[in-house]
């Protein structure tokens, strides 16, 4: 706890240096908008039931119903604040969760501080309808690795919450149905076990409504060029040079990340054991896969998804490569040299990603605010209540909330949620 501390403050350092925008003009984005706010303020605590996009959001719901009792003119504080303060969290405890494969605690500390400072995720740094991904890095180590007998109950209880946010604790099937059949020491298979489950049930009594589904086209030609663009190529350039070798070499591209991610995997397999080198292969692709089976992403779609944006898809895969470039670290033999190893990575991190551009602050939330406020007033009061509605990020985008009144049915007016 004395290490923990201090690593999640400097995680939460790391992910505000990387949107500082976030301290000086917190705002809501897109769903987090449009989505989570709307419908806590509309629906209260019902909306902790909604699903959107065919799954359930059970900790972005929470974060919305907490947000709620606050003045419209302050949520977005309570929404990006909590948001860092989680994933930063959710950082830190790799450090603790990677003692099985990393001995050195120096290492640990660097591999878990990598993950905040290397992934390129700048865009959904702050965002609550991304925050899954980083939620879904301690949760997915935890069904892996080694725990001690003590953390079992707290792991279970994280894989049905996290897996009531995220489908992606589906790729945990394959763990769980291992570690039933090997039984190894210290892994807990019920960890895995309800992660999945508690997945796919969230997917299965979630509707999908106009949430596209099917896979993409050209499935393994996907997976491999995405693979090698937005996991070797952003760690090993910045995503900006990626995105740069993607339009003007593809080709190239391809075969530099996989080349370089096959070395890695290679030098660990022989370091570690072939074993080792699997599961890592297999964290690396595995969302990956997951993602383009499930999500039919095709021409400027794919294009967009796959090179340009949507860097919550690939937060696990990157983070599994830095976390297998600490392993391989680890296996030099001089301490001092592994850890230079570790801080020279995370120096470059840090210089690749804190040079992304980044948007200019959308300052229109504080003139909507009040109109906000005024809604949620005349609502509770039962009267009539005018429509109203406040802009978000990205530009074309708002919240609208009804026009409604206490009687509601069979007038003009719908009647208001939550009046009686």
């Amino acid at each position: 706890m004395k290490v923990l501390v201090p690593l999640w403050l400097a995680c939460a350092a790391v992910l505000f240096a990387r949107r500082p925008d976030l301290l000086a003009t917190p705002q809501l984005y897109a769903e987090d908008g449009v989505i989570f706010f709307r419908e806590a303020a509309v629906n209260g605590v019902a909306s902790l039931f909604d699903p959107y996009a065919g799954y359930h959001h059970l900790v972005a719901r929470l974060i919305a119903l907490i947000a709620l009792p606050f003045p419209a003119g302050v949520q977005p504080a309570v929404y990006t604040w909590a948001s860092v303060a989680i994933a930063a969290a959710c950082c830190a405890a790799l450090m603790p969760l990677l003692r099985g494969v990393i001995a050195d605690a120096g290492l640990r500390a660097f591999a878990a501080l990598g993950v905040a400072v290397a992934i390129p995720s700048n865009e959904i740094i702050g965002s609550v309808a991304s925050l899954q991904w980083y939620l879904h890095l301690p949760v997915l180590a935890a069904a892996l690795v080694a725990l001690p007998a003590r953390a079992f109950t707290l792991a279970r209880i994280a894989a049905v919450v996290v897996g009531a946010t995220t489908p992606q604790g589906l790729i945990a099937a394959p763990a769980a149905a291992f570690l039933w059949w090997r039984r190894p020491p210290g892994r807990d298979p019920w960890t895995a076990t309800l992660y999945a489950s508690a997945s796919l049930l969230n997917v299965v009594t979630s509707p999908r409504g106009d949430a596209a589904a099917g896979p993409t086209h050209h499935l393994a030609e996907a997976i491999t060029t995405v693979t090698a663009f937005r996991v070797t190529d952003s760690l090993a350039f910045g995503k900006t040079l990626a995105e740069s070798l993607a339009a003007t070499a593809t080709g190239a591209g391809v075969t530099l990340g996989l080349g370089v991610l096959a070395a890695l995997l290679a030098a660990l397999a022989w370091r570690r054991g072939r074993a080792f080198g699997a599961v890592f292969a297999y964290v690396i692709v595995g969302p990956v896969a997951l993602v383009f089976a499930s999500r039919p992403l095709e021409a400027a779609d794919f294009a967009g998804y796959a090179f340009f944006g949507a860097d919550r898809y690939f937060i696990a895969p990157c983070a599994a490569a830095v976390v297998a470039l600490a392993a391989l670290a680890a296996t030099i033999r001089v301490a001092l040299l592994a850890r230079a190893t570790a801080v020279a990575a995370l120096g470059y991190g840090a210089y690749a990603n804190f040079h992304e551009p980044q948007s200019p602050p959308d300052e229109r939330w504080a003139a909507s605010a009040p109109a906000l406020d005024a809604w949620r007033a005349e609502r509770d009061a039962g009267a009539l209540t005018a429509q109203a509605e406040a802009p978000v990020p990205p530009a074309t985008w708002k919240i609208v909330l009804p026009a409604c009144a206490r009687g509601g049915h069979g007038g003009p007016f719908p009647r208001c949620p939550g009046v009686q």
